[in-house]
């Protein structure tokens, strides 16, 4: 691969799966597109964000936390959305962090 190819997955059903190099990896990602032609734009614009260190196929190194407050502070929505969207993240992230207290509890005998 010299720099990202693109296929139809499966024929006929306008999914396309995406393959390119980027940070020493190959990434993948699946999308929905019209036409192979749109589909190959899409992977060229991944490529050029990859190229400009823009590109990011997955939060890498981040808490839970850390992602939601970043995506929360970059959403746009009215602020009684942007309320209740906190009110459901902080909700999630006490029950991981609940979970994990379980987990990690010592077995009883």
């Amino acid at each position: 691969m010299s720099v990202g190819h693109v296929r139809e997955r499966p024929p006929g059903r306008g999914r396309f799966e995406l393959r390119w190099r980027a940070g020493g990896k190959i990434r993948t990602a699946t999308i929905r597109a019209k036409s192979l032609r749109a589909a190959e734009l899409e992977l060229a614009e991944r490529i050029a964000a990859a190229r400009l260190g823009q590109f990011s196929n997955a939060p890498a190194r981040l808490t839970c936390g850390e992602w939601f407050d970043q995506w929360h502070a970059a959403f746009g929505g009215a602020p009684v959305t942007l309320l209740n969207y906190r009110s459901v993240i902080d909700r999630l992230l006490s029950r991981i962090s609940e979970a994990r207290s379980f987990v990690n509890c010592p077995p009883r005998i």
